[in-house]
């Protein structure tokens, strides 16, 4: 279900988008894709919040996995994260490389 702004018969401002699952997106659309800057929330209660590039995650975001009580901000480039970003010399010296074993644990789709 979508409510918000419309242009030419397309989704396009601001605007909510819920689905059947639980999932939702809010924020802005252009011309029925995420475009913009918006929050999409998982089924899980996982959220993704930053910038957005036709339909797809791009740019500075922050990930949050609220059973955890982690936020960790990030780039992502094409709906792919491309790295997560420290926030001090301190962690940045304890953050260690991902093993080829451990892909996809924290990847977001």
């Amino acid at each position: 279900m979508y409510e918000g702004e419309w242009k030419n018969n397309m989704m396009d401002g601001q605007g909510k988008q819920v689905f059947k699952d639980g999932r939702s997106y809010v924020g802005e659309f252009k011309k029925d894709k995420k475009h913009g800057h918006g929050t999409y929330t998982w089924s899980d209660g996982k959220s993704y919040t930053g910038g957005w590039f036709n339909g797809e995650q791009h740019g500075e975001g922050l990930y949050t996995d609220i059973k955890k009580g982690k936020t960790k901000k990030g780039i992502w480039e094409n709906g792919s994260r491309i790295r997560w970003i420290t926030e001090s010399k301190k962690e940045k010296k304890h953050q260690q490389p991902k093993s080829p074993s451990s892909e996809g644990s924290d990847d977001i789709i």
